[in-house]
């Protein structure tokens, strides 16, 4: 079996501060910046999104061109892919930055004068990383222009309709749950307790992710008895590296809920959590997150299958 992992990519060195709505501090004036703008009153709007294989995918405008963007707060810089770019007319610098993309680290490049626009909703303008993304749109089967990370989606209100195929953005604070929402704490900037098989666990919330839940290998062990395993397969990582992974079914309860047989998989490598919580599990209900607040909120749950 083969499952499609888009895996958040990580930035290390040279990390440049983000000046996004309504982020701003003190650090060198050199350091690459980009500035976010929110639509606001009658000019802002849902977007309508595509789910493929388990992700989110937008339709943007980057240096007006047309351009398919992937909604992943679980990478932590708004990137963009560097082939784009040059056919923007985006001037590329050499970075000392690496991106960690699952299992290697990936050189980037700086692009200029980027702006990035989801009409009717927010624009983003400035400097981004630049690196290659063909492996992530191959996998997907997608052009992906760019992934929009958790240093725009961190600072604001997230809100998912699955049903409804409707993604909305707003500042902070700027979305009210209706009735029988489950409201979940988030530690550690974007962390939710969990149980697996009545197990404790602290897993990372990640709309990039496609799966329910994905565990470090060590955490699966613990978790899913060896009788439990369902299947063996693989994994296809951003950069186009593939992996082993076992399949299993378990009990998950998180907040108020419950739900039975989730699909649980191995092979997550990061570190500072023992897996992801993904679209796999988050689409089954209307999904707010709003980091700011510290908050994950369910709504319209729908019981996974």
């Amino acid at each position: 079996m083969i499952r499609i992992a888009v895996i958040s990519l990580l930035f290390f060195a040279g990390i440049a501060d983000t000046q996004a709505v309504p982020h701003q501090d003190g650090k060198a004036a050199n350091q690459q910046t980009f500035s976010v703008h929110l639509e606001q009153g009658s000019d802002w709007a849902p977007m309508p999104y595509e789910n493929v294989r388990g992700v989110v995918l937008l339709q943007a405008i980057i240096g007006g061109q047309p351009a398919t963007v992937l909604l992943d707060n679980g990478t932590d810089r708004t990137i963009v892919d560097a082939d784009f770019a040059k056919r923007a007319g985006f001037k590329l610098n050499n970075s000392p930055q690496t991106a960690f993309a699952g299992t290697s680290h990936l050189s980037t490049r700086i692009a200029s004068n980027v702006t990035l626009s989801l009409p009717h909703m927010l624009k983003a303008e400035g400097q981004m990383p630049a690196l290659d993304l063909g492996s992530m749109s191959a996998a997907l089967g997608r052009p992906i222009a760019a992934v929009i990370g958790g240093d725009i989606l961190d600072r604001l209100a997230v809100m998912v309709r699955p049903e409804r195929r409707q993604v909305s953005i707003v500042a902070s604070g700027g979305i009210t749950p209706g009735a029988g929402a489950v409201v979940i704490p988030v530690v550690e900037g974007n962390l939710v307790s969990a149980t697996i098989n009545e197990r404790p666990v602290r897993l990372k919330i990640d709309l990039g992710s496609s799966g329910a839940v994905r565990l470090s290998d060590v955490v699966f062990d613990h978790v899913i008895p060896p009788q439990g395993v369902s299947s063996q397969g693989v994994q296809v990582t951003a950069d186009g590296v593939t992996r082993p992974t076992r399949n299993a079914r378990a009990d998950l309860r998180i907040g108020t809920i419950s739900a039975k047989r989730i699909p649980i998989d191995s092979g997550y490598s990061a570190s500072g959590a023992d897996g992801l919580l993904g679209n796999g599990f988050l689409s089954h209900a209307d999904t707010i997150l709003d980091l700011q607040r510290k908050q994950l909120v369910l709504t319209s749950i729908r019981p996974p299958s």
